[in-house]
């Protein structure tokens, strides 16, 4: 099973405080479990030198910097779209502004 680390946003006492959820979060919350209380376990249980433990964590960190990465590529190519609309909206502005220029030209 794949969890996310993800950050608590709705609820006042949580905010801010990470935790581990399924990838369809919240629309299936299969899996749910505080970072802090994870870190806990393998600190009480000396874990933490595990070199599994340090490989999960390299893991996981390896996932949030690839999902960043799509989340960059995605909004570059929001910002991308938004930079053509405004190009375009701008040159059909021109070009009625010239239309209008030319009929007006033309009258006199």
């Amino acid at each position: 099973m794949l969890a996310i680390l993800r950050v608590a946003s709705r609820k006042r006492d949580r905010i801010g405080k990470e935790f581990y959820g399924y990838p369809l979060w919240p629309w299936t919350a299969i899996f749910f479990l505080w970072k802090e209380d994870l870190e806990n376990v393998f600190k009480n249980t000396s874990m933490a030198n595990n070199p599994s433990y340090e490989g999960l964590k390299m893991e996981n960190l390896t996932l949030q910097n690839k999902i960043l990465e799509e989340k960059n590529r995605k909004l570059r190519q929001r910002l991308s779209m938004e930079k053509y609309k405004w190009n375009s909206s701008c040159m059909l502005g021109f070009a009625i502004v010239m239309a209008i220029w030319w009929v007006l030209s033309r009258r006199s």
